[in-house]
């Protein structure tokens, strides 16, 4: 059903009121005029009738024609139709009609009242005249005769018809300006209240730069005031909190923790970059789903349906099984409105595979530095006790056992050495003492050092780089961490077989740097073993190379110094066909 416009409902409850206040106006005067008007004929006929009574006394009562005359004489000067009337209701004279046919009128309601001794009056129908008639009728005198005056109701009707015809026009010409006044003040009205709807439109958008001119009567320039304010106040308080929730959102947006936000049905709300990386899904794509939809783990599942009839902080350590495994401790915080009613969850998630896997590395170099140590020492306990039980009366033996504790001794010493070296390195971090070598000659150190253990396994070693190529590091470590990898490599590699020692400057991307391979043909490194290599204690399986030797810590070595050095180390192994160990050291340190 269509609405009425504002603008028609005041013009209608105007025009209402309006024919509402004049009808009940036009009635009551109308009933009061016409009241008024027979008490002012009924007045003037009561007038006359005591007055024609005074003079009814001057004439002769004796003679009956002499009040017929009296009669027709007196209805000359009067609109009013006389009759005189005995006490015993005998009509003794009519000034309109044949007194002597007239029936006796003592039943009559004004003559039995006047025969009482009042003025009395009747309005009714004439038998004589058929006609509506006010009868006036005035108490016997010293006469002893009633005077009844009749005026007909017509006259009475016509002047009051008269009247309401010039009420009429008068209600017409007040409607009319009514009318007007209703036009011109319902457009008034409804210009305001379409101007404050036009505000409140602008407002529901956001849209709080337009402002009602503050006139018209004191009570609507007050509401425009109100309500110009209230759109400032407005426009502060949503001001206020867009630069909040801003904040929020940056500080949200700026958390390396995943931060996720649940409703009340455990649908995602919002979420903030860190958990778009987490999840592999971006906010649009995620929002409305579950969090199961995103993460596949019950655990994570169990604790937000849990925060939701909690009203405490949960905490859940779970492991993710994505493309990588990660370990994330997740705080679940329940979130009420101002009547207590759980309205969402907060999930923040802090990834915690890192400090996993130091717990793990740190539990792995206890067991495994325990081990590395604790094998030595068994052997050189073993043979010591040996030599105390009386072996030591064997020459051979005595010497053979002293030899074994004397290099147990030495390997003891070198675990220790390399884990001083590692610890040394961790220490140093970015303050490394560098200065600028030639990196032919630290190449040719290394190759110098390890040249010796070569012959013997009968491996050839070439050093192949540009004799002015200058570098600037740190050439104890450097030379260090080059020896390690051209150790390795000669351990690794069979009789015959060859290690080549590489140095020269590469272009990358637009980048120089400063590459170093240590390149050999021996028995290479298993795919599965490539990651865990450079792990301290960590050895690739001795059944491939036996009586290796070495602390297996060479390679951690060498992991640290490279990093040290803002560079990084890489490796490329075939098996059976040899490794080859790549050191990238970026040009900016030459």
């Amino acid at each position: 059903m269509r609405q009425k416009s504002l603008f028609l409902y005041v013009l209608l409850i105007f025009l209402s009121l309006t024919l509402l206040t004049i009808g009940t106006i036009s009635i009551f005067s109308i009933r009061i005029l016409s009241d008024s008007i027979y008490r002012e004929v009924e007045s003037s006929l009561t007038q006359q009738g005591r007055i024609i009574a005074n003079q009814l006394r001057a004439y002769n009562q004796d003679e009956e024609t002499s009040y017929q005359n009296f009669t027709a004489l007196i209805s000359q000067g009067i609109n009013s139709r006389i009759t005189l009337i005995a006490t015993d209701g005998k009509v003794l004279a009519d000034s309109h009609e044949n007194y002597k046919v007239m029936d006796n009128h003592s039943n009559r309601p004004e003559v039995s009242i006047a025969l009482e001794g009042s003025i009395g009056s009747s309005r009714r129908l004439s038998s004589t005249l058929s006609e509506q008639l006010l009868y006036i009728a005035v108490p016997p005198g010293e006469s002893g005769i009633i005077i009844r005056l009749a005026l007909s109701i017509d006259f009475i009707g016509e002047k009051v018809l008269t009247t309401y015809k010039k009420m009429i026009v008068f209600s017409l010409i007040i409607l009319l300006l009514t009318l007007l006044f209703s036009v011109i003040t319902a457009r008034g009205f409804t210009r305001t209240i379409g101007s404050i709807k036009d505000i409140s439109t602008h407002y529901s958008k956001g849209d709080f730069s337009k402002k009602l001119p503050e006139n018209g009567p004191r009570e609507v320039a007050l509401l425009k005031k109100s309500i110009n304010r209230m759109g400032e106040q407005l426009q502060h308080i949503i001001n206020k909190a867009t630069f909040q929730k801003n904040e929020l959102q940056a500080m949200v947006n700026s958390m390396v923790e995943p931060v996720i936000l649940l409703d009340n049905n455990l649908l995602i709300k919002e979420m903030n970059p860190a958990a778009e990386k987490l999840t592999g899904r971006t906010l649009e794509v995620s929002r409305k789903k579950k969090i199961s939809d995103l993460i596949e783990n019950k655990r994570i599942g169990h604790l937000v349906e849990k925060s939701l009839t909690s009203t405490e902080i949960l905490e859940e350590t779970v492991r993710l099984n994505q493309s990588i495994e990660q370990y994330v401790q997740i705080h679940s915080t329940p979130i009420f409105d101002i009547g207590g009613k759980n309205r969402g969850i907060l999930l923040v998630m802090n990834n915690i595979t890192r400090i996993k896997q130091l717990e793990n590395m740190r539990r792995d170099f206890v067991s495994n530095v325990s081990h590395e140590l604790k094998t030595p020492i068994t052997l050189i306990n073993g043979y010591v006790e040996t030599l105390l039980d009386g072996a030591s009366e064997d020459k051979s033996k005595r010497d053979q056992f002293l030899s074994v504790i004397g290099r147990h001794s030495q390997r003891l010493n070198s675990i220790i050495d390399d884990l001083l070296i590692l610890s040394n390195i961790e220490d140093k971090g970015n303050d490394l003492v560098t200065e600028n070598v030639l990196l032919n000659d630290l190449l040719f150190s290394a190759y110098t050092s390890a040249l010796n253990m070569a012959e013997k396994e009968n491996i050839k070693m070439e050093v192949i780089c540009y004799d002015k190529l200058l570098i600037r590091v740190n050439p104890i470590l450097l030379e260090q961490a080059v020896f390690n990898l051209i150790n390795n490599a000669v351990k690794y590699s069979g009789s015959g077989s060859k290690v080549i020692i590489t140095g020269k400057q590469v272009l990358s991307n637009g980048e120089k740097s400063i590459e170093i391979s240590i390149e050999d043909n021996g028995i290479g490194i298993e795919d599965d073993q490539i990651d865990r290599i450079f792990e301290r204690f960590y050895r690739i399986n001795k059944n491939q190379k036996p009586d290796t030797g070495g602390t297996g810590l060479g390679l951690s070595i060498v992991r640290h110094i490279i990093l040290a050095h803002k560079g990084r180390i890489s490796v490329v192994s075939n098996k059976d066909r040899g490794c080859k160990f790549t050191i990238s050291l970026p040009i900016s340190l030459i």
